[in-house]
């Protein structure tokens, strides 16, 4: 019998994975025969083809298989609208197929019986990744195996409920992904308006008024070398350092952020009196990456 994750509103039920879906697991042929692989074969996924993707189908990942690699590796043939679950290395991605596909042994897919909304399973799925990771199990790296994803509980309702929170979650998601365009597309003004000033203040455009007002001839500008301006120019230390505190600390590139000087992974180097002086910074010193 299901055990309720929380209550759910009337009409709805806790389902067993097992119970609504044909578990199916995958396989990998030997990856150093490459007859085992056809690029026009069986469409084949594994959990790195789903690194970084964030689409709600796939069609295929980065190799098939043959007819022989198929045959010798013991992985399923699932329909379009298989829910595609990553069960290892990482537990819990998740997306569905476009096509007929197959997967590595990295997967618990689920084929689901007639009146179960795919893209409804698999919302509930990728919010349900830390639940899944509890009923994991191993020692190196977590597993979640076929008996535990049968087990894996699920809240479900009336097949037109399924697709009426598919398509309010599918609007909500496509606003949010609008936003975040739009953010960037901001950031990126904000950017080149903070370029466009950095240079209007070295053109002279950014004191016209003020040179105005004051009578100041627009010649008065000049240029100069970095040389002109410093009194020293030199390299950094390419001394080998530790986080040994009890030597001098050294700033590295690492340590310089955003324009901003971050100490919290200083590492250290033994230096000579004479280099220490040589080397020294002081304030005010421009440092440049």
């Amino acid at each position: 019998m299901s055990k309720e994750r929380w209550p759910v509103p009337p009409g709805w039920k806790w389902r067993k994975a097992g119970e609504i879906a044909q578990v199916v697991g995958g396989g990998t042929p030997r990856a150093s025969d490459e007859s085992n692989f056809d690029d026009d074969g069986t469409p084949w996924i594994t959990p790195a083809d789903l690194t970084g993707y964030n689409e709600t189908y796939i069609s295929r990942g980065r190799r098939s298989l043959s007819a022989k690699g198929l045959a010798s590796c013991g992985a399923q043939v699932m329909p379009a609208g298989a829910v595609l679950f990553s069960s290892r290395a990482p537990i819990g991605y998740c997306v569905i197929a476009r096509n007929t596909i197959c997967t590595n042994q990295g997967f618990k897919s689920l084929v689901l019986h007639d009146g179960y909304v795919p893209e409804f399973i698999r919302y509930y799925l990728l919010s349900a990744k830390d639940y899944a990771e509890s009923l994991a199990s191993g020692t190196t790296f977590k597993e979640l195996s076929g008996s535990r994803m049968a087990d894996l509980e699920i809240p479900v309702t009336s097949t037109t409920a399924q697709n009426r929170i598919v398509a309010k979650l599918d609007g909500l998601f496509a606003r949010s992904k609008a936003t975040c365009r739009e953010i960037d597309r901001l950031l990126r003004l904000m950017e080149r308006y903070r370029q466009a000033i950095i240079t209007a203040a070295f053109d002279g455009k950014l004191t016209t008024e003020w040179r105005r007002i004051h009578k100041i001839p627009p010649d008065s500008w000049t240029t100069a070398t970095l040389r002109d301006v410093s009194i020293d120019i030199r390299y950094g230390t390419s001394t080998k350092c530790t986080y040994e505190p009890s030597r001098t600390p050294v700033l590295r590139i690492p340590n310089v952020i955003d324009g901003v000087i971050d100490i919290s992974d200083l590492k250290y180097a033994v230096f000579s009196e004479n280099e220490i002086k040589n080397l020294s910074l002081a304030a005010g010193d421009l440092l440049v990456t």
